[in-house]
């Protein structure tokens, strides 16, 4: 080359009896295995299946019992400690049920009736449309997978 010749800015090219080169792969390693499942945890899990009240027909003026199903849908039987359920009535504490303490086994259903509360174990009825709660294991002795299914809520109409 003379030295005024322009430097070159690219590889000259391979004469044509160099072989080509390999092309060149990038690395691959081998994917991670899945982590492990977290394991799921062997509990009791309260769930109220239906609440009721007696009499059916209320009238105004009239002491009304509440009742509520409880049903364990988990995998393991409750302890043997007070299964509460607490009854409200438009959110304040109207009555609750604390005499049921034997384990509930899964799949069983259980009824739980009131038996105390701020003035016993009644409500007395007022005249107008009303949201009667029911929840279960109210006072949370019980460990459960979800305490999220614990409470259910009916309309409750007196005349």
């Amino acid at each position: 080359p003379s030295p005024t010749a322009a430097p070159r800015t690219t590889p000259p090219p391979p004469p044509p009896s160099a072989p080509a080169p390999a092309p060149t792969t990038p690395a691959t390693t081998a994917p991670s295995p899945p982590a492990p499942p977290a394991p799921l945890t062997a509990e009791p899990d309260l769930v109220v299946v239906s609440v009721a009240w007696s009499p059916e027909a209320v009238a105004a003026g009239q002491p009304v019992t509440f009742t509520a199903v409880v049903r364990n849908a988990g995998t393991e039987p409750t302890p043997d400690v007070t299964h509460g359920v607490g009854f409200t009535v438009d959110g304040t504490p109207v009555s609750w049920s604390a005499a049921g303490s034997a384990p509930l086994a899964p799949g069983e259903e259980r009824i739980y009736t009131a038996d105390g509360g701020p003035a016993g174990a009644t409500w007395t009825a007022v005249p107008g449309e009303h949201s009667l709660e029911a929840y279960v294991d109210d006072a949370e002795r019980i460990g459960e997978t979800d305490d999220t299914n614990n409470a259910l809520t009916a309309t409750l109409t007196v005349p």
